[in-house]
């Protein structure tokens, strides 16, 4: 647009515009705030974000280390979601299905001799429109190459950071005003009856063929959506149906092999009758799909598993040794480490210990890649085993150690396991800890007595009424404490709703130092032992497990009769 201003004269006349449009964009920034602006601009850390498991930066570093691989060809047309998998750097865990970048995928599927074949005929096109908007005065060839230079480099310059050119809408847009360029360039026109007969002859032929296959293709897409849509509404037949019409048109996706084989293992899994026919079947298009598409893991993952299943594979080392493959082809996913694990703690039953010791493995590497499969993870040998040793071992040898896991016990209300498991990763050892506090309780003296009302309630922190802690919060208060220990004693009481007790957090200055399960629905006295240096101290009491039943009209409460601070 500057460039047509200048060409025209206009810039220098008309420099009020200018003026006039800074002064509007400036007060529309002091109308509206300039929020939308910074949180735009702020986006642009995704570019360079470290911390990020799913950064541009990482994807592009991914694609240099696929195209130094493949230089001169490429993987082909379309590859790059897969291909790129085997060259992610650490912590990226995301499935790129482009590179955020239209010259690095292009690199990367095509190779050197596509790449620069593509910049040759993007620089024509440019060429010719710069040619004819210095070559004439008509303003409507002015305009439109005014309009092809500002789109061409707009988009250029936008496909650094993103993949305009892999959008349809993109694509057809640049392809179709730069049709209209060069249709009204001057020159160039074919003269010759040979030379037009060849042009409208090729031209012809690629349009016929183009045509038919957006039918031919646009109907294989078409059932495959419907059978999308079936899947998502668990009919499995209807999906099953509209994928064989699919593969009709297109016998050559794997994509739709994979969405025919999933319907069958759904359909199988819902059958309580136990028919192998969707097994048999679900199977062979899992088969199909990886044939046809050797790179995608998800696709030898279903095959393994519904093999498995299927007894087709029995041996010990021979099922290890397909789930490892499964692994090998995207060795940086933890889903693919979560459900290898899964499977085949459910092959491993009671007896197969081979199989439970490779599960446990992979679980451990799923949570060390990925912290968030924590819960999942531990749900998954929680229902497996019911052992609370078993998860403890699991915890000490991932990077999480035992707070990952009393993170999951809290989650999954196990409270009566919390304080073991708690005073351990103080250093504390329960058993030995509760027979010192009861042996100083019978031989220690009556010290100083508090009631929940001499506590200060947290700011914004209502949890306490009274001798009752009736929702999650905390409460606290100064006191003085002398020597290296001091002995608290709690006399307190709950209600037990869903089998779970009131479960209550001390903290002195803040830290998590001691716990109390109150496992009475009648007042009873809890010792503690406090370590801590000689001065005046914050000492907190924190309620976690509040829980409401509806149904059964259970509202689970801790009632606190006294606060006993004894000198240890």
């Amino acid at each position: 647009m500057t460039s047509l201003l200048v060409k025209r004269g206009i810039l220098k006349q008309a420099w009020w515009i200018w003026a006039t449009l800074l002064i509007f964009a400036g007060a529309m920034m002091l109308l509206f705030g300039v929020e939308p602006l910074v949180e735009r601009l702020q986006s642009l850390r995704m570019i360079v974000e470290v911390d990020e498991s799913v950064s541009r930066l990482r994807i592009w570093q991914a694609a240099i280390g696929l195209i130094s691989q493949n230089f001169w060809l490429g993987t082909g047309p379309g590859t790059f979601g897969d291909a790129v998998l085997f060259f992610k750097a650490e912590p990226f865990h995301g499935r790129p299905v482009h590179a955020h970048n239209d010259y690095l995928e292009l690199m990367a599927d095509g190779g050197i001799f596509v790449f620069l074949a593509f910049l040759v005929l993007f620089f024509a096109v440019m060429r010719k429109g710069w040619r004819l908007f210095h070559e004439t005065e008509k303003r409507s060839k002015l305009g439109l190459a005014a309009g092809v230079l500002t789109s061409g480099m707009a988009l250029a310059i936008h496909s650094t950071v993103d993949f305009n050119f892999h959008v349809p809408a993109n694509a057809v847009y640049f392809t179709a005003v730069a049709a209209l360029m060069l249709s009204r360039s001057e020159g160039g026109h074919y003269t010759g009856a040979i030379q037009r007969k060849a042009v409208v002859s090729v031209f012809s032929l690629l349009f016929i063929v183009t045509l038919a296959g957006s039918v031919f293709f646009g109907l294989s897409d078409f059932f495959k959506w419907r059978g999308q849509k079936a899947l998502e509404r668990k009919d499995y037949s209807q999906a099953v149906r509209a994928m064989t019409r699919s593969l009709v048109f297109n016998p050559s996706s794997a994509e739709t092999f994979y969405l025919r084989g999933l319907a069958h293992e759904r359909a199988w899994l819902k059958d309580t009758r136990g028919e192998n026919d969707s097994l048999i079947q679900s199977i062979s298009d899992f088969r199909k799909a990886s044939r046809l598409n050797p790179l995608e893991p998800y696709y030898e993952y279903h095959k393994t598993k519904m093999s498995c299943r299927s007894g087709a594979i029995r041996s010990d080392r021979e099922v290890i040794a397909a789930y490892e493959k499964v692994i090998q082809k995207e060795p940086k996913d933890p889903d693919l480490y979560f459900l290898s694990g899964r499977d085949l703690l459910k092959l491993a039953g009671k007896t197969r210990e081979t199989l439970e010791q490779k599960a446990v493995s992979l679980l451990k590497e799923c949570m060390n890649m990925d912290r968030l499969y924590r819960d999942r993870i531990y749900g998954l040998l929680w229902d497996y085993k019911r052992n609370l040793r078993f998860l403890e071992s699991f915890s000490l040898e991932t990077g999480q150690g035992l707070r990952g896991l009393l993170k999951f016990i809290e989650k999954w209300e196990l409270w009566s396991y919390h304080r073991k498991l708690f005073l351990k990763s103080v250093g504390v050892d329960a058993c030995v800890h509760d027979k010192e506090a009861a042996a100083l309780y019978a031989d220690s003296r009556p010290g100083r007595f508090f009631s929940m009302e001499d506590f200060d309630k947290v700011p914004g922190d209502e949890a306490a009424m009274g001798k009752n802690f009736y929702r999650k919060g905390n409460i606290s208060k100064s006191v003085s404490l002398n020597g290296k220990r001091s002995l608290l004693i709690l006399r307190a009481k709950s209600r037990k709703v869903a089998g779970i007790y009131g479960y209550l957090l001390v903290r002195l200055d803040h830290k998590p130092v001691q716990s109390f399960y109150v496992r009475s629905p009648d007042y009873e006295e809890y010792p503690a032992i406090l370590s801590h240096e000689p001065g005046t101290h914050t000492l907190t009491l924190s309620y976690l497990n509040d829980k409401v039943d509806p149904e059964r009209g259970g509202d689970r409460n801790i009632w606190i009769e006294r606060i006993e601070i004894r000198d240890a």
